[in-house]
């Protein structure tokens, strides 16, 4: 089993077996550090575009897993995708949580330095991945200014 996990991680998936196993690992990923039950609060919108953000960094990842240019870049990518996932649940964590949209910020801020991290990187590995992470790139600075907005008041 782990020989199987770590041929994931060193090669070029090939069958559907594997593309379906990198798939589901990513997805389950981003669902345990992207879903926090109290972002909800009174709207539909907000927890509604944060899953769209988090399909789009699934999708966006899968490309870059399994149809990919450059190995190294392949494997910063993932990195990446993987910091950005805990940024995201520290960030959601300080602010819905424990409601400290001060510590929140510097979060949010190093959300914003990871996706465009990721989306340089994309266009070394896979510029569909890159051009699908673009849209995450705009949500996270929106997130920013929202929360720059709730702590200056």
């Amino acid at each position: 089993m782990l020989n199987f996990l770590k041929k994931l991680f060193h090669k070029p998936q090939t069958s559907k077996k594997e593309k379906l196993i990198s798939l589901g690992l990513i997805t389950v990923f981003m669902l345990i550090v992207g879903l926090n039950k109290n972002m909800t609060g009174s709207s539909l919108i907000f927890p509604t575009l944060w899953m769209a953000s988090v399909l789009i960094l699934i999708v966006s990842t899968y490309e870059a897993w399994n149809f990919y240019k450059s190995e190294l870049g392949r494997k910063i990518l993932i990195g990446l995708f993987i910091g950005n996932g805990l940024l995201m649940r520290i960030w959601s964590e300080l602010l819905f949580s424990k409601n400290v949209p001060e510590s929140g910020l510097f979060a949010c801020i190093g959300l914003v330095i990871m996706a465009e991290l990721m989306v340089i990187t994309g266009f070394y590995v896979n510029k569909k991945s890159a051009y699908m992470l673009l849209p995450y790139l705009g949500w996270t600075l929106f997130l920013t200014y929202w929360n720059i907005k709730l702590v200056t008041g």
